[in-house]
């Protein structure tokens, strides 16, 4: 099997990251699974078991909380994997992402680049450190990867 890719897309609450994610996911040929935080955020309107974009479009999803809660799912069983707000998992995935895309899955995640403060949140951090694409929805902040 192929190599599979990372695509990240980042951008700041209210900035299209879910609603660009639904779109990718409705062209998606194969076998694809999607995956959400497995809590409610009162910044995020995904309702456990979906993914939801701010004006009102949703699929269903996979609620994880870590990648401890994804192990049933079998590297390169998927086509396509779509991750949405990975900066909001209570533990990190990113070695489920990785496994994923080695096997030759095509991964697109989506989350905030930067907390409150300005600094990267780890979570996303790692992820777009290894994406082959970078997709950038309105941040004013440079597209560096180097941490301050």
């Amino acid at each position: 099997m192929s190599k599979g890719y990372i695509e990240f897309i980042s951008g700041e609450a209210f900035s299209g990251k879910t609603s660009l994610m639904l779109k990718k996911i409705a062209v998606a040929g194969g076998k694809s699974l999607v995956i959400t935080p497995a809590f409610f955020d009162t910044e995020n309107p995904c309702l456990v078991g979906q993914i939801q974009s701010h004006d009102g479009e949703s699929h269903p999803a996979v609620a994880a909380e870590s990648a401890d809660d994804l192990d049933v799912f079998a590297y390169g069983a998927y086509d396509f994997l779509f991750v949405d707000d990975v900066h909001l998992f209570k533990k990190d995935i990113s070695g489920f992402i990785f496994g994923m895309a080695e096997a030759g899955t095509s991964v697109i995640v989506a989350g905030e680049r930067f907390d409150a403060f300005g600094n990267w949140h780890a979570k996303s951090f790692l992820i777009a450190k290894r994406a082959s694409t970078f997709i950038n929805l309105g941040e004013g902040k440079s597209l560096g990867l180097n941490i301050a």
